[in-house]
């Protein structure tokens, strides 16, 4: 749960390295910020100060940004936001957990 920092929701669905986020929204949660990144574009509903509660769509998978197929890309730090973007930047990595489960890089989610 937490307050929509910024958003981004018009990039077409093609790889773009220069824009590695690609469509995403930043969740400043508690104790970190969340990025749900590489969404379709058109499918992130949250605006700017809108407060999210767990479960809540964020966004639809997508293949926007520096991807080279349909995923998502999901970071949360503590600390080391970028002031301009709200984009996580450094800080400390938080641990998230997906129905009771921790996962790490690389993780394969089920279903």
């Amino acid at each position: 749960a937490g307050e929509v920092a910024s958003v981004e929701d018009g990039l077409p669905d093609d790889r773009d390295p220069g824009r590695a986020a690609g469509n995403h929204g930043v969740i400043a949660c508690a104790e970190a910020k969340v990025l749900p990144a590489q969404l379709r574009q058109g499918s992130v509903p949250p605006a700017v100060g809108d407060r999210l509660a767990a479960r809540d769509l964020v966004g639809n998978v997508g293949d926007s940004g520096n991807s080279s197929e349909p995923r998502l890309h999901i970071d949360a730090v503590r600390g080391g936001a970028n002031e301009e973007t709200a984009l996580p930047r450094g800080g400390n990595p938080a641990a998230l957990r997906f129905g009771g489960r921790m996962l790490s890089r690389n993780s394969r989610g089920r279903g």
